[in-house]
């Protein structure tokens, strides 16, 4: 089976939300080597996320960060109204990865760090 291949079909949309979004800010200037382990976290979920087919979305409601986007994608996914936003992966706090668009090949040819360690041994 190839790796962007949907390898555990659910049978529903799966939604992935990582909170607090504004914090990754403040733990990339507030550490030196935070910034690879930032990448190496959202590599590892943008991984899953392939796997299981889901949706990946960053949120603060703090700074209204991608709260109306999440409530447009539940639109689009329930009354399939039309999706107007793209993807984002460039803002580390705003990241936004629709169900169907992310690859093994696009997530590798981002700067991220070596993932050779498994995902446990890193984060305890």
């Amino acid at each position: 089976m190839a790796e962007d291949t949907l390898q555990v079909n659910m049978g529903i949309p799966i939604m992935v939300f990582v909170n607090k979004s504004d914090l990754v800010m403040s733990l990339d200037k507030s550490r030196d080597q935070s910034g690879k382990i930032i990448d190496f976290m959202q590599q590892n979920l943008r991984r899953e996320c392939l796997r299981y087919g889901a949706t990946l979305l960053f949120v603060s409601p703090k700074y209204n960060i991608n709260i109306n986007l999440a409530y447009e994608y539940f639109m689009h996914r329930l009354y399939e109204f039309k999706l107007k936003s793209e993807a984002q992966v460039h803002e580390k706090n705003q990241i936004f990865i629709p169900s169907g668009w992310d690859s093994s090949g696009l997530i590798s040819e981002l700067d991220y760090v070596d993932i050779s360690d498994p995902y446990e041994e890193v984060f305890k």
